[in-house]
């Protein structure tokens, strides 16, 4: 691409130099455009470019004549702001955090509105379509902590308002202030909350149509622990294998969780000394939510591989898929061997004491044959 010499004045619109010609030469069609057809056509200077077809550069010279607070809309429009993103594996099929591809997923991976095609394009146009790619932000950004998510959390050129991420260890918290420190000494935008995920609830599609609906963009959504959405959000989750049989004991117990438990007193006392030690020049917010996502291997993809046993003994789980997985934590069997272990893995305060196996399995009472069968089993 030939850009203006040195010595020419340049404008902030106009990297593209081609021969001037008159502007009644082209048809006047700039009001005709959508801004999906206005994002084809940069698209299609930076293929052609620097031997751009005519009527495209007029139109795009007539582009640069209009009042730069208009043009800056249209940029802000394509490249917007406020918007959520996920770093790390997103729609992508599961893997398992045991299996040997696991390692070999990009973690620092970045899936936001502000990389797709259209603003990659409008980025190339010119330099006031870069300063507005360049000074876009991120609303929530759902992340899991890998030492490679950092590295890409504190080079995003991008601001980033708030940041979720899913059971996270204290020496983990600490590398994430960190980050967040070589951010603000390089002029970004300090974010303000920190959101720690103590329970996540999965809303598959065909599952739980309507709380799946109610999910952002890339397929999860925070709740603050007292958001008042948060119980009707619950109660249009149909998820299978609950562990809480009531959501007021589910939502209490991750209250009583967050407050009295030595683990996340370990996370407050870790990140406010690390907000004391460098004199309060970043101090987000640490606040406890409840995540809700589209599937459960979304959960392995955004916390480290030491979470189930934590979310065992707690009891933080919602469903079974809040483990990343759509079995129980042991192989389910006869009721006879399998019932004392389910019991265990089930609520004792709000399951009733004479739930049966098969209520407390949330499956189908089988037909007498098969009760025969493992009564003769086990």
């Amino acid at each position: 691409m030939d850009h203006q010499p040195p010595d020419t004045p340049s404008t902030s619109t106009n990297l593209i130099d081609v021969p001037a010609r008159k502007i009644t030469e082209r048809p006047d069609i700039l009001n005709l455009l959508t801004l999906s057809e206005l994002t084809d056509i940069l698209k299609k200077i930076d293929d052609e470019s620097p031997t751009v077809s005519f009527p495209t550069m007029e139109l795009m010279k007539t582009f640069n004549r209009l009042p730069p607070e208009m043009r800056l809309e249209i940029w802000e429009a394509i490249a917007p702001s406020g918007r959520d993103a996920i770093m790390g594996p997103y729609d992508v099929p599961e893997v398992s955090d045991e299996d040997d591809n696991y390692n070999d997923l990009d973690h620092g991976q970045l899936t936001s509105v502000l990389h797709t095609r259209d603003p990659l394009v409008m980025r190339q146009v010119s330099r006031e379509a870069l300063n507005v790619w360049t000074k876009a932000s991120i609303g929530q950004l759902f992340m899991p902590l890998h030492e490679d998510a950092l590295e890409h959390l504190q080079d995003l050129i991008f601001g980033v308002e708030s940041i979720a991420t899913l059971w996270p260890l204290s020496w983990q918290l600490k590398k994430l202030f960190d980050a967040l420190l070589i951010r603000h000494e390089r002029g970004c935008k300090p974010v303000k909350t920190v959101y720690v995920g103590v329970s996540v609830v999965v809303c598959e599609p065909y599952v739980s149509p309507i709380a799946n609906s109610q999910l952002g963009e890339y397929k999860f959504r925070v709740f603050a622990l007292d958001d008042e959405k948060l119980p009707t959000f619950i109660d249009n989750c149909n998820a299978r294998r609950r562990y809480h049989n009531s959501k007021e004991c589910y939502l209490t117990h991750l209250q009583e969780y967050w407050s009295k438990h030595k683990d996340p007193q370990e996370l407050r006392d870790v990140w406010n000394k690390c907000i004391s030690e460098n004199e309060n020049k970043i101090s987000p917010e640490l606040i406890p939510v409840v995540v809700g996502t589209e599937s459960a291997h979304e959960i392995v993809y955004r916390t480290s591989s030491l979470f189930r046993s934590d979310v065992k003994q707690q009891k933080l789980a919602y469903s079974v898929q809040t483990y990343g997985w759509s079995k129980e934590w042991f192989e389910p069997g006869g009721p006879r061997h399998s019932f004392p272990l389910l019991r265990r893995a089930r609520c004792s305060k709000c399951w009733p004491a004479d739930a049966t196996y098969y209520t407390l399995l949330d499956a189908e009472v089988p037909a007498r044959d098969v009760l025969d069968f493992f009564a003769h089993t086990g």
